[in-house]
């Protein structure tokens, strides 16, 4: 394992667009988001040291306190074969 005095050079960001739909009361919103992320390969980071995530989904605002939300992933890792996934999620404030 590398010494932990030294430097280290770590990047991780993601873009994200979205926009809510003129029509239907404005409650539906389509987003896409790019997450990436490259960490030295001398730190034992068991999410291995570099992966590239792709969203895309649909958020349905079913009320002002509480949401519905359908994502598509893609994910990707240097000499991986590319995984996909379906994801569902709801949340709500009060």
């Amino acid at each position: 394992m590398g010494s932990l005095n030294g430097v280290s050079n770590s990047i991780a960001y993601y873009i994200q667009t979205a926009y809510r739909l003129p029509w239907l009361e404005r409650l539906w919103k389509p987003y896409y988001r790019l997450n990436t992320s490259t960490f030295e390969k001398r730190y034992r980071i068991p999410a291995r040291p570099q992966r590239e995530y792709f969203h895309r989904g649909m958020r349905y605002d079913v009320s002002s306190f509480a949401t519905i939300k359908l994502e598509y992933r893609n994910m990707g890792r240097p000499g991986q074969p590319r995984i996909n996934g379906a994801f569902a999620q709801t949340s709500f404030t009060f």
